[in-house]
């Protein structure tokens, strides 16, 4: 008999993908769960998330919270999309957001770390772990990312954990009824850890 296997996590939810354990000695990722419902509303509301995530609804509710937990669990279910919370490893608190979509061979990367734990590395930590995950156990050929034009510290986070920037990507995206320019960044197998195949 051949097609995906699935198991139950311990929430009893379907899965195609065993969630990975990825963590180093600060943070640690998993699924998010209904724990994380009342911190996302509150991550949610940051008028720097809304600024710069347009796909955020605004004002962001605790009905917006269940459908994205919902939205989550099926992306993991049909192995199609992975979204992980970010959580110090000591304390379990929720301190963002990281996750991989694929469509093919190439996958598109979010994240976003929520406020009053910004500039300690978080980000960076965690787009390492789910870049290395994606790129090795997923087999992709390809991440990507997009951060807007302006949006200088997520720009730098990239750049910082190892992502090349490409270009500018003109007119991109709608921010709220307004067309923005994006720049488009990427890693490729070959430069993980800072290898690189380019001469």
């Amino acid at each position: 008999m051949s097609g995906p296997f699935f198991t139950r996590d311990h929430y009893n939810r379907l899965m195609s993908h065993p969630a990975p354990r990825l963590e180093d000695d600060v943070i640690a990722l998993r699924r998010w769960d209904e724990s994380d419902i009342e911190d996302s509303v509150v991550a949610c509301s940051d008028p720097e998330v809304i600024r710069w995530i347009p796909r955020i609804p605004t004002p962001y509710s605790e009905q917006d919270a269940r459908e994205f937990l919902a939205l989550a669990d099926n992306g993991w279910e049909d192995g199609r999309s992975f979204s992980f919370a970010i959580t110090e490893r000591v304390s379990g608190r929720t301190v963002g957001s990281v996750g991989v979509t694929v469509n093919g061979p190439i996958g598109d990367v979010g994240y976003f770390v929520f406020a009053g734990h910004r500039r300690r590395g978080i980000g960076e930590r965690a787009l390492k772990l789910v870049s290395r995950w994606a790129l090795q156990e997923l087999g992709l050929a390809r991440l990507q990312l997009w951060v807007m034009v302006g949006n200088v510290a997520s720009a730098r986070l990239a750049e910082k954990a190892g992502f090349k920037r490409e270009g500018i990507l003109r007119a991109w995206m709608d921010n709220r009824g307004t067309r923005v320019d994006a720049i488009m960044h990427s890693l490729l197998p070959s430069e993980m850890d800072g290898r690189s195949d380019d001469k």
